[in-house]
C-alpha cells in the first residue's frame, strides 16, 4: 500500500510539474501574509501599493473568510488559496511574493518560470539560519528553502552580508537592498506624531483608553521551549499586581503581542492596565507601532522597525545566555543594545519612568543600531520593490 501511494504521489507530482511548465505566465503577482490566514507583513503594504497605483495585477491569496471579505469589499483582487481559481492564479502568475522562508504556492503550481520574491519578515540579531527545534530541525533545510527565491530583500549593507551571504549563503545576484515595505510609513514624521496623539487604532481595540494615556507595547520573541507569552514574570521580584498599579498611577498601559503559536497566556482578568492584543487575521502590528510610546522586547526584530520611530526601547532578556549560546544570535547583542536592559523588576520600573520622562534617552544607541540593521535612506521600499517586480515581469 505504501509503495502504491509513493507511485501515485510521484505520478501526480510529475503531472503537476508538466502542467506548471506548460501554462504560459502573465504579469499577475500573488501575495500572502505571514500565514495564509493573515493580512499582514510587508506583503500587505506592497499589495496595497499596487492598489494605490490602480495596478490590478496584484492578487492576495488567503484561507481566511475575514480577509477574503475585507479585500473583496474594497474591490481588490483576492482568491481562495485552496480552490480551482487559486490554482489557476498560481499557474499563471509571473511573480509570487512571500515574507518567510516559503513562497505562496498550491499543489506545485509555481514552477521555474515564475519569479519568487522574498520580502523577509525581519532584520535583527536573531535573523540566523539556526533551526528552532520545532518547525525546523535543520539549518540546511532553512538555507535550502531560502535559496529557492530569485530575489531576497535586505535592509542594509550589514544585513546583506551577515544575513544574506553568511547565514543564507545567497549569491549577490539574489540580494536586493530594498528595505521592508511595512516600514515606509514609519518615516512620515508628521503622520507618526498625529497617530501617536490620536491613538485611533488602540482606542478601537480598547475603548476605555484615553488619548492622553501612554502605551507600552510588550513584544517578546517566541520561545520554543517556554510556550509562554509573558517572560517578564521571570524577572527577579516581579509582581504582576504591583506592576499593574505602577502603570495605573502613571497613566501607562501595557499591551502584549504574542506569537500565534503561543497558547499559554497569563490571567489578566483582574488587571486594569495590562492587556493582550486580540488575535485577528486583519491585524498588523506595524499599524499599531505609530501609536505606541515605548517598546519592551528582547530578541525580536520588531526592535528595528520601532527604532525608526526614534522612541525608547527597553530590553528584558532573562534567558540571554541560554538564547545566545543555544539558539544563536548574529552578535553578542547585549553589548550593542539600542536601549536599556532591565534585569530586575526594580530596574524595569526605573527605566520605564526615566525613558517616559525623556524619550530622547539612548537616541545615539538607536542610531548606531539602525546604521547596521536598517539603512534609513530607504524610505520608499514599496516603490523599489514595485520596480523590481516590474523589471522582472516586463523585462
Amino acid at each position: 500500500m505504501n509503495a502504491l501511494r509513493k507511485i501515485a504521489k510521484s505520478a501526480i507530482g510529475a503531472a503537476t510539474r508538466f502542467i506548471t511548465e506548460l501554462v504560459p505566465k502573465d504579469e499577475r503577482v500573488i501575495f500572502h501574509g505571514s500565514t495564509l490566514a493573515s493580512y499582514n507583513e510587508s506583503a500587505r503594504y506592497l499589495y496595497e501599493h499596487f492598489a494605490k497605483k490602480n495596478d490590478s495585477r496584484a492578487v492576495w491569496a488567503t484561507s481566511s473568510e475575514d480577509v477574503y471579505r475585507h479585500l473583496a469589499k474594497k474591490g481588490l483582487r483576492v482568491v481562495w488559496h485552496r480552490s480551482l481559481s487559486g490554482y489557476w492564479n498560481y499557474l499563471r502568475a509571473g511573480t509570487v511574493v512571500g515574507t518567510g522562508i516559503s513562497y505562496p504556492d498550491f499543489m506545485g503550481a509555481v514552477g521555474s518560470k515564475t519569479a519568487k520574491v522574498c520580502l523577509w519578515h525581519g532584520a535583527g540579531p536573531r535573523s540566523t539560519n539556526a533551526p528552532d527545534g520545532k518547525v525546523f530541525t535543520s539549518g540546511l533545510d532553512i538555507v535550502g528553502r531560502v535559496q529557492r527565491f530569485d530575489y531576497f530583500t535586505m535592509t542594509s549593507k550589514y544585513t546583506s552580508m551577515m544575513i544574506g551571504k553568511l547565514q543564507f549563503l545567497l549569491p549577490a545576484s539574489k540580494i536586493v537592498m530594498n528595505g521592508f515595505p511595512r516600514c515606509d510609513h514609519l518615516f512620515d514624521r508628521a503622520e507618526m506624531k498625529r497617530r501617536h496623539e490620536t491613538k485611533g487604532l488602540l482606542k478601537r481595540i480598547f475603548p476605555e483608553m484615553d488619548r492622553h494615556d501612554r502605551v507600552i507595547l510588550y513584544s517578546p520573541t517566541w520561545r520554543q521551549d517556554w510556550g509562554v507569552s509573558f517572560p517578564l514574570k521571570s524577572l527577579p521580584d516581579f509582581d504582576l499586581l504591583a506592576f499593574d498599579e505602577f502603570l495605573l498611577s502613571n497613566r501607562f498601559y501595557l499591551v502584549i503581542s504574542r506569537h500565534p503559536i503561543v497558547k499559554a497566556c497569563e490571567d489578566l482578568s483582574e488587571r486594569s492596565r495590562i492587556f493582550y492584543l486580540p488575535q485577528d487575521p486583519l491585524f498588523d502590528i506595524n499599524q499599531l507601532l505609530p501609536e505606541v510610546s515605548m517598546l519592551i522586547t528582547d530578541y525580536s526584530s520588531i526592535m528595528t522597525d520601532f527604532a525608526i520611530l526614534e522612541r525608547p526601547l527597553v530590553f528584558v532578556m532573562p534567558d540571554y545566555e541560554e538564547f545566545f549560546f543555544n539558539r544563536g544570535l548574529l552578535e553578542d547583542f547585549r553589548e550593542n543594545l539600542p536601549g536599556k536592559e532591565a534585569r530586575t523588576a526594580k530596574d524595569l520600573v526605573r527605566i520605564i519612568s526615566e525613558c517616559m520622562e525623556d524619550p530622547g534617552l539612548d537616541a545615539h544607541l538607536r542610531q548606531k543600531f539602525l546604521s547596521r540593521y536598517y539603512d534609513t535612506s530607504i524610505t520608499d521600499s514599496c516603490e523599489r520593490n514595485y520596480r523590481l517586480i516590474n523589471g522582472r515581469n516586463r523585462g
